[in-house]
């Protein structure tokens, strides 16, 4: 099994194919295995994808925890393939893990891909997220808590085709479940994160990709990043919600090949 060390945790990887690599971070309660087959669609580079800790194959925390810290991870498992740097892609956990990633160690990044994500947890996140810890303190079974999490994490176009059953049952299917603790000591690192003041300060080139129907970061929170990050490009995946690779993979795919094509030349 493939795994990093950083200060505190132990980092599950799995590492395919060849070229520039491609670093996937993946958001809360997600594992590696929920960006599905996306990463195989990038030939010609070197796709990387892991479990942050406290889910999948990657150690538990024994404490608290905030984002820098799942930065430091991330930097284990760069630093564990010996690779200099690599085009980081985020999606919302893993967007704001990117970003401080790429505020402490910008020279380990080549690009960035921020899906879904957000730059500081103002009042509309916190509300979000404190919904989330109500949930999840009150909700003892974990099919009903998956069929809550539903509506968070999927946009009114997918819940009007696809019911709550196949939902929860794909989502069972590709990601490792994450224990009730551990998914709220994800909530906590997510409640402290901030990194607005200091995105002037990312100097590699950037997409921002959001959904238009995105209850959890709408996109309000998507445009905060495109007008303090130097040059950032953006695209909105309309008619998604948080789940924007997956619920309409053709689009994503295709944008972030010609940004990984451009940003490579």
């Amino acid at each position: 099994m493939a795994e990093a060390q950083s200060k505190s945790a132990r980092i599950y990887f799995e590492d395919n194919g060849a070229g520039t690599p491609v670093l996937f971070i993946s958001g809360m309660m997600c594992d590696h295995g929920s960006w599905g087959d996306l990463p195989s669609e990038f030939s010609g580079h070197r796709t990387i994808v892991f479990d942050n800790r406290d889910i999948g194959r990657s150690s538990l925390a024994t404490a608290p925890y905030d984002i820098r810290a799942l930065a430091d991870d991330t930097l284990a498992v760069l630093d564990h393939l010996n690779l200099p740097a690599a085009h980081i892609i985020g999606h919302s956990m893993g967007g704001q893990i990117a970003q401080e990633l790429c505020l402490a160690h910008p020279d380990r990044v080549r690009s960035l891909v921020l899906v879904n994500t957000w730059a500081k947890t103002d009042a509309y996140v916190r509300a979000c997220f404190g919904a989330w810890q109500a949930m999840r303190n009150r909700i003892k079974d974990q099919d009903e808590f998956l069929h809550a999490m539903i509506f968070f994490g999927n946009g009114r176009s997918t819940l009007a085709v696809k019911s709550a059953d196949d939902l929860v049952n794909g989502f069972k299917a590709t990601v490792a479940q994450q224990t009730p603790e551990a998914f709220l000591r994800n909530i906590a690192a997510g409640m402290a994160a901030d990194t607005l003041d200091r995105l002037k300060q990312i100097a590699r080139p950037t997409l921002v990709i959001w959904g238009d129907e995105d209850v959890i970061f709408p996109p309000v929170y998507a445009q905060q990043l495109i007008d303090n990050i130097p040059r950032a490009r953006s695209l909105c995946i309309e008619g998604t919600g948080h789940g924007s690779p997956v619920e309409k993979p053709e689009i994503f795919i295709e944008a972030v090949r010609k940004f990984l094509s451009e940003a490579d030349r």
